[in-house]
């Protein structure tokens, strides 16, 4: 076995105890981890590293895209390490999916209250009516739509390259899905605490309907688009 080989392996083998661990379905958890262990041999170089206080990351977007620029050896561009942010920080089950979903996101915002604080990926992304978080990137629940806590990877920006490319096109392979969740949770509704169904019920009635089988991604990952 080489040396890639056996990391994936030791990866595989420690994700899948947690993970049996954290959502009891064997079937689900080795999906999971087989998808850790993957993502961890092949995600490339980390491209910024930040600090993350109370969860809030200190430094400013663009201390991180010029960071990401020193390792990918040419111009990062803001919104792309801003979508590759999101998407690792939100999760690799479904990664490529979660962007589409921002992207749709983004369009019905803009189209619901005009660009504004939605201007753009990043804007979105780094938007709250927490004065600390805004402007920042953070954890979800420091007033944000979606996470952006973790450093992204090589494999990440690549990946939201090619999402930003298909999504232009008209390739969307969520249908235009607005909302994703892991059924793990947790979950709230207007502030208290809920498991999925009551978070599938609060949103039919917005006309939302859920979708657990996107391809090459567990049935832990939920995508949500309008019936």
């Amino acid at each position: 076995m080489d040396e890639r080989a056996t990391w994936c392996w030791l990866a595989a083998v420690g994700g899948l105890a947690f993970v049996i661990w954290k959502w009891g379905n064997p079937v689900v958890a080795a999906q999971i981890a087989e998808n850790w262990a993957t993502n961890l041999v092949g995600r490339g170089n980390q491209l910024s590293f930040s600090t993350l206080s109370n969860g809030i990351v200190e430094e400013v977007p663009s201390v991180l895209v010029d960071m990401a620029t020193g390792t990918l050896g040419f111009d990062a561009d803001p919104e792309t390490y801003s979508l590759a942010r999101m998407g690792r920080s939100e999760g690799v089950d479904g990664e490529e999916y979660r962007m589409h979903v921002l992207l749709n996101d983004l369009a019905d915002l803009q189209s619901q209250f005009g660009s504004g604080v939605y201007s753009s990926i990043t804007a979105l992304l780094t938007h709250s009516k927490i004065a600390a978080a805004d402007g920042h990137y953070s954890s979800q629940d420091e007033g944000k739509r979606y996470s952006t806590a973790h450093d992204p990877y090589e494999s990440d920006y690549a990946l939201a390259q090619k999402v930003l490319v298909d999504h232009a096109t008209g390739n969307d392979p969520t249908g235009g899905a607005l909302k994703f969740v892991d059924k793990s949770g947790p979950f709230y509704v207007d502030g208290e605490k809920t498991d999925y169904d009551g978070l599938v019920a609060h949103w039919a009635k917005s006309g939302l309907s859920p979708d657990d089988s996107l391809p090459n991604s567990t049935t832990n990952f939920v995508v949500f688009r309008r019936a």
